[in-house]
């Protein structure tokens, strides 16, 4: 039988045809922070106002051969301070009216992600400032150019322990693809995850290297 040419098609019949809205709904992927966490928070510092936190340096003293019937050798201690200035403001703002919010439905919890998601934005704010500083450091090995490598890794233990840097304060930071792509094809680091060395010590750590948690983060930029 042939059929006609006025048949009801989709086009013709979308007036009655619904739309449905989820009842959830998506939010955007986030990297995990993990540099904040490393590094010592001073912010209780400025609780009482302030834009400056002036901490100072002790210098080590200075041991003199003491001789029968002579007088001590004085040291003479000149201190300095590191200062810290707050200069940077950063905020995440936001306003849905009172009318638009009674209207959103209810299922999305619109307000709770906002907020968290607002709280995310100014902490990658944070997150993204401290990893800009590694570039700063005075004494560098290898390069982005090249691959990972045990030598590098050694060479910057080194410089460490020249500097007699404490062992709690080190760990290595890695971007995923130096991590999964180098790192992981260097037996003496990639085996170790199977042991109990690996247990983690910090939030985000992938391993160690020589004892010193690597922290992967896809934040760190190509340097």
């Amino acid at each position: 039988m042939a059929l006609g040419t006025n048949n009801s098609t989709i086009t013709t019949m979308d007036a009655l045809i619904p739309e449905v809205w989820a009842s959830r709904v998506n939010n955007f992927f986030r990297a995990n922070l993990k540099a904040a966490a490393f590094f010592e928070d001073w912010s209780s510092e400025l609780a009482g106002g302030g834009d400056v936190v002036h901490v100072p340096n002790i210098t080590e003293m200075t041991a003199a051969a003491k001789a029968a019937n002579t007088q001590v050798v004085l040291t003479a201690l000149t201190e300095d301070t590191i200062d810290l200035t707050v200069n940077v403001h950063t905020h995440v703002a936001f306003l849905i009216e009172d009318a638009a919010a009674s209207k959103v439905k209810a299922s999305y919890m619109l307000q709770e992600k906002y907020a968290k998601n607002a709280g995310y934005t100014v902490a990658s704010k944070l997150e993204d400032a401290l990893i800009a500083l590694f570039s700063g450091f005075s004494q560098v090995v290898g390069t982005s150019a090249i691959g990972f490598n045990d030598s590098n890794v050694r060479q910057a233990i080194a410089y460490l322990d020249a500097a007699n840097v404490p062992a709690e304060d080190r760990a290595f930071f890695l971007h995923p693809t130096t991590v999964w792509t180098q790192l992981q094809g260097i037996d003496r680091f990639s085996l170790v995850v199977n042991t109990a060395g690996a247990d983690p010590l910090l939030k985000g750590q992938l391993t160690t290297m020589y004892g010193i948690p690597v922290v992967g983060s896809s934040r760190i930029p190509v340097v």
